[in-house]
């Protein structure tokens, strides 16, 4: 009995601890090396910015074993309507911007591969 309940002690100390699910996806900007770093927001649909946590946070679009899809927009001065599609299993990621201005975006697609903290 006293193993049993030793074992039980121990099990819910581990299962108590969560684990943070973390990406960081670095990428390059007119030669400026810059991080995308997001982590999802326990019990909501979403993930913030770690980079700019006061920024309102990412939706999950779509997600399910292979792929998680996250869509930011909004208004400043123009509507803009952000896309960040992670492959899971390769970790690979696109992430697409487009805005509702007269100027052409440079980099309109961002590619590159993330790591999971």
């Amino acid at each position: 009995m006293i193993k049993k309940s030793k074992f039980l002690v121990v099990l819910f100390i581990f299962s108590s601890n969560t684990v943070a699910e973390i990406y960081s996806c670095p990428f390059i900007v007119d030669d400026e090396a810059m991080l995308f770093r997001i982590e999802r927001i326990e019990d909501e649909n979403k993930f913030k910015d770690l980079m700019y946590p006061k920024q309102k946070p990412w939706e999950i679009f779509f997600e399910d074993k292979s792929y998680l899809v996250l869509t930011d927009y909004g208004t400043n001065s123009n509507f803009y309507m952000e896309v960040f599609v992670l492959d899971k299993k390769s970790l690979t990621y696109q992430w697409s911007l487009t805005e509702s201005t007269i100027e052409v975006i440079d980099d309109p697609v961002v590619k590159g591969k993330c790591i999971v903290e």
